[in-house]
């Protein structure tokens, strides 16, 4: 059976076509997954533990209940904090062993970047 000069091309960019456009699809859906895990990297950086310029720790995050509820056992953490770029969400807490033991642990427990060596100013 023969063929014809002008069938073969078609289905050469048909194919082609569809090849590009599955690339096209997966390229889309690879840019999208990348742009949710940044933001959700974003998100997670949000929470951080810096040491205060007057000494101590400044516990910064977003409001959440649970995290409030476990930085209220902490020995000597108050709500709220004096430090001009702090918002009401922040929490100050004194500088003490037992105090940086508890956020150490705080920190692994709701994933924090405990960062002691920043101070709040940075």
């Amino acid at each position: 059976m023969e063929e014809s000069f002008g069938a073969r091309p078609a289905a050469g960019w048909r194919e082609l076509t569809r090849a590009f456009l599955q690339g096209l699809l997966l390229l889309a859906l690879l840019v999208y997954a990348i742009f949710r895990l940044s933001k959700q990297w974003r998100r997670e950086a949000l929470r951080s533990i810096v040491a205060r310029a007057g000494g101590g720790f400044l516990v910064h995050f977003h409001p959440d209940a649970e995290i409030a509820a476990a930085l209220s056992l902490v020995p000597g953490a108050q709500p709220g904090s004096s430090h001009p770029d702090s918002g009401p969400q922040d929490w100050s807490v004194p500088a003490s062993t037992v105090s940086a033991a508890a956020l150490l642990q705080l920190a692994k427990r709701f994933d924090f970047d405990f960062l002691p060596h920043r101070t709040a100013a940075e």
